[in-house]
């Protein structure tokens, strides 16, 4: 998840955050006039929620609250029912730090479905011992899929590079297919020539 495998280590972040915006929150109080500058927490808190998961976020959401309402003079010195301003203040954070939750537990999750969708990609290319690139044509780079040192023997190459690996022989009619993919000629963009790979291998490849 992200980096953060253990459940432990996703509460310890989790704790660590809301610690740290609290602490700065109670430094800076006399500036907001004694008023929590609720803004803090809410970096905290899309943080825990996206790295840590959704309990961890909540309950720094609730840790929070209880932090707030004590900031605010709620417990002082026994519980008292708060001000409109103060009631106003502590319902706002909740319903937006609510929404940041919700949004951030969204993202996390297309997040995850696109990691999972490019694994099973490169699981699939690796298992045919097949690669994916593509190419910038403007700044002239090639970005390679992982696994493609296993395909032509390296794991980047710009376009440059690239042309050098096609076999001295083969490059009149590589050129030839790129120049009518380019100029719209043919849009299938799809044949095949020898590869001279780094260790010194040749191999036959379809592109």
């Amino acid at each position: 998840m992200f980096g953060i495998e253990t459940a432990w280590a996703r509460w310890a972040l989790a704790g660590a955050l809301t610690a740290s915006a609290a602490a700065v929150n109670q430094v800076l109080q006399p500036l907001f006039e004694e008023r929590a500058p609720l803004i803090l927490y809410f970096p905290a808190l899309l943080a825990i929620s996206f790295f840590a998961g959704l309990w961890p976020a909540v309950a720094s959401l609730v840790s929070a609250v209880g932090l707030l309402s004590i900031s605010l003079g709620l417990w002082e010195p026994s519980w008292h029912a708060p001000e409109t301003r103060d009631a106003l203040l502590l319902g706002a954070f909740c319903v937006a730090g609510g929404l940041g939750i919700a949004v951030t537990q969204a993202a996390r999750g297309l997040v995850m479905a696109y990691r999972g969708t490019r694994a099973r990609l490169n699981l699939a290319l690796a298992a045919g011992r097949m690669t994916a690139w593509e190419w910038d044509v403007v700044n002239s780079r090639v970005w390679l899929a992982p696994g493609a040192e296993a395909v032509i023997g390296r794991g980047g190459v710009n376009a440059d590079e690239a042309w050098r690996m096609v076999h001295a022989d083969d490059r009149e009619r590589v050129a030839q297919a790129v120049h009518a993919a380019l100029e719209g000629r043919d849009a299938s963009y799809s044949f095949m020539h020898r590869l001279l790979r780094p260790d010194g291998e040749l191999h036959w490849v379809e592109t």
